[in-house]
């Protein structure tokens, strides 16, 4: 379901922070806003929104400028966004940052059951030998993953180049309509 309402706030959300006019934190509330949507896009952006404002308030200016391959990509989710098209990529893998909470709290247990039952060089050759299993645990699983999704889309016939476009075809037709900067209709 296409839900040009949000789709329009969140198009105007990042072309205003791309540019520098909002913040960061102003860019996560204006998407926010876009909340009860039912649009895979929508959805998709509210999630992502969120690690943008993980760090102290910023706009684009000056050092913090977009570079052209940033402008490029945030022109064609902006030219989607203003699209009528469904957006069509399957969705992201999420689980992966709950077993990362498995993952470290299942080391911090047992690094604390080592520590009240052996020695002290011992505790510490063990507390290294955990950490590094459990991340090398945690890193092939997310590569894993990785290869599921990649190997996912490629049967699905997206071309990541044109996200979040499914594919050229797709983008080339929006090229063709534009929003912006169309002229008088």
């Amino acid at each position: 379901m296409i839900d040009a309402f949000s789709r329009q706030q969140i198009a105007q959300a990042i072309r205003q922070f791309s540019i520098g006019r909002i913040s960061n934190y102003q860019y996560e509330q204006r998407v926010s806003a876009c909340i009860s949507t039912e649009d895979a896009i929508v959805q998709r952006f509210m999630s992502d929104a969120e690690w943008i404002t993980d760090d102290d308030e910023f706009s684009l200016k000056d050092e913090q400028l977009l570079t052209a391959q940033e402008r490029e990509e945030n022109a064609r989710i902006i030219l989607f966004l203003r699209s009528n098209l469904e957006y069509r990529w399957p969705e992201p893998e999420i689980t992966t940052l709950s077993w990362s909470y498995i993952t470290g709290a299942s080391c911090f247990l047992l690094t604390i059951i080592l520590a009240q039952y052996g020695t002290q060089r011992f505790w510490q050759a063990t507390l290294g030998t955990v950490i590094l299993v459990c991340l090398w645990t945690h890193h092939l699983r997310n590569k894993r993953k990785k290869h599921e999704q990649d190997a996912l889309i490629k049967a699905s016939g997206g071309d990541k180049s044109v996200w979040p476009f499914f594919n050229h075809e797709e983008y080339r037709q929006a090229l063709a309509r534009p929003i912006y900067l169309a002229g008088p209709r």
